[in-house]
This record gives structure tokens, C-alpha cells and sequence, in this order.
């Protein structure tokens, strides 16, 4: 292999992330755009946000659900229940799995947790669908503290030399 090559393949299998800035998505009401895929297909490794307050709200409940494309890459949505500053909802990128809420102050190391919980999912999202909008990572939320916001991130690969993860 050339110098060349080896500098591109190196490149190509690098970790990208896209950080969402901490929003208030609760009380939201329907799937809403979080990031846009652009320039080519991705391979999406990890799709996670970060609680800055306690999710749940007695009084209304809290669930989320994790979209690619508008489809659900979690088995059913998820409550929140109990949530505290810090925890990590963590989409398992498997219809057949849900998502999990990890709390920040866990006994067992973070990584080893989602093992357990989540297995390896792992997709190749595209850059677009039917040619025409950009490929979407969504969220859908229903009822939960109207203070709380989520940091959301997005990890992967590129497959392409302009495959990028942007935020909506």
C-alpha cells in the first residue's frame, strides 16, 4: 500500500461526532429533525443525548423514541423515569431493543453498561432519501419537564470523503 493510501484509510476510519447544543425537546409533541446527513452515506456507531436536569415530570410522564429516516431504531419508546442531571439516554440503533436511561452516578463503568443493555447495533444511514431530502436522525418526545434540555450527539464514520453529520 502507498503512503497515499495509507494516509486516506487512516483518515476515512476516523470517529466524527455532531454535538445538538442542549435543548428543551420535552413537551415537544411529534418526531422532530435533530441532525442531517449530508454528502454521502455514514456508518452510524453511537446516537446519544445528555440529560442537564431531570427528565421525567410526575404529572406527565416522560418517553422517547429514536428515528433514522422517520423509522424507529428502537423497539418501543422509552421513559424516563427517575432521570437526574447527567444521565445518558442511549438509542440502541436495533428495532428490536429499546433505549436505554443510564444514570450518571452508575456503580459500573459507563461502556460497560451499554454493552450489556444495547449489544452492537450499528447502521449505515444515507445521505438521502428518494434523492430528494437529506438523511435525518430524529427524536420523538412526549411529555416530561418543560426546564430539562438534552445535549444530543451523533458518532460515525463517514463512507464517503463528504459524508458529514450536521445538525438540523
Amino acid at each position: 500500500m502507498s503512503v497515499s493510501g495509507l494516509v486516506k484509510g487512516t483518515w476515512q476510519r476516523k470517529l466524527h461526532v455532531c454535538q445538538r447544543p442542549a435543548e428543551t425537546y420535552l413537551l415537544a409533541g411529534g418526531a422532530r429533525a435533530i441532525f442531517d446527513v449530508t454528502g454521502g452515506p455514514v456508518w452510524l456507531v453511537a446516537y446519544f443525548g445528555e440529560a442537564n436536569g431531570d427528565l421525567d415530570d410526575a404529572v406527565t410522564g416522560f418517553t422517547i423514541e429514536f428515528t433514522v429516516n422517520g423509522i424507529a431504531v428502537d423497539g418501543a419508546a422509552t421513559a424516563g423515569a427517575g432521570s437526574a442531571a447527567g444521565d445518558i439516554v442511549v438509542c440502541p440503533l436495533d428495532t428490536t431493543a429499546v433505549a436505554v436511561v443510564l444514570c450518571a452516578n452508575a456503580a459500573e463503568c459507563i461502556p460497560q453498561i451499554v454493552a450489556n443493555a444495547l449489544g452492537a447495533g450499528q447502521m449505515v444511514v444515507p445521505s438521502s432519501i428518494n434523492a430528494v431530502a437529506p438523511g435525518e436522525l430524529g427524536l420523538t418526545v412526549a411529555g416530561g419537564n418543560a426546564t430539562a434540555t438534552l445535549t444530543m450527539y451523533a458518532a460515525y464514520f463517514r463512507l464517503s470523503p463528504l459524508s458529514e453529520v450536521v445538525v438540523s
